[in-house]
């Protein structure tokens, strides 16, 4: 009896030797790794502008790059990347730095009656603006390529939809004034979307393809405000989206 599950396992040992074996890991080149940040570019284009008082820097942006892939059975494993971008709400601090380049070029001109009433201008301006970003919480943005999904499909939750995409909303974290909204894409699993009742994208062994930088998944998050967030999620460029899965 020891001898049949001592050899038991040993074939399972084995055989996961040989899955790790078969699954190699090997390096992208920099001009495959450049291709797929570029898609990951183009769908934060697709976003277009920004709501209204909101704005985004250079450091509030970063990517999740892959460096290598893997080769199973002679077709390459889905790969995974992301990006990433925060959107703030305009701050007194901006509002400080607009004000003072005016009340400095009033002072060259020694217009100093000017002055007085750009410093009073600055202070109300800065207080407004600060109660105003208060109001209006941070927007995050994530993008995701080939990211396993398995979600249901809330019938309440269906913001919008259509032919390759459909987006669902729901309620983010204990502030009832968040949400988030995710817009999943799929020119093939997501090509019916009213007949589906949850959204599955398998990132493993199940979902091969043959090109090593293959996009066959996109999925794209904001969190933040339910009205700003909801209202710029419509306005995704979902054509621009659907155009970077291979």
């Amino acid at each position: 009896m020891k001898r049949i599950l001592i050899w038991k396992f040993m074939v399972v040992v084995l055989g996961s030797l040989s899955t790790v074996w078969a699954q190699e890991a090997k390096q992208l080149t920099r001009d495959e790794v450049a291709g797929i940040k570029k898609k990951l570019v183009a769908v934060l284009g697709a976003l277009g502008d920004a709501p209204q008082g909101y704005r985004s820097e250079t450091k509030n942006e970063s990517f999740s790059l892959p460096t290598e892939y893997y080769e199973s059975e002679g077709s390459a494993n889905l790969l995974y990347a992301g990006a990433h971008r925060d959107y703030s709400f305009k701050t007194a601090e901006d509002e400080q730095k607009t004000m003072m380049e005016k009340i400095k070029a009033a002072q060259a001109k020694g217009d100093m009656q000017e002055v007085v009433r750009l410093s009073q201008e600055m202070q109300s301006k800065v207080m407004q603006t600060a109660a105003s970003a208060e109001a209006n919480p941070p927007i995050r943005i994530d993008v995701y390529f080939n990211r396993g999904e398995n979600e249901t499909i809330d019938p309440d939750g269906v913001l919008f939809e259509g032919m390759g995409f459909i987006a669902l909303k729901s309620v983010q974290g204990e502030n009832e004034g968040n949400t988030r909204v995710r817009v999943y894409f799929d020119p093939s699993s997501l090509k019916d979307t009213k007949t589906l009742s949850r959204i599955d994208f398998n990132q493993g062994q199940g979902a091969k393809k043959s090109s090593k930088t293959s996009v066959k998944y996109v999925t794209v998050e904001f969190v933040g405000p339910i009205v700003p967030v909801e209202t710029w999620a419509k306005k995704l460029n979902t054509k621009t989206v659907l155009s970077q899965v291979d």
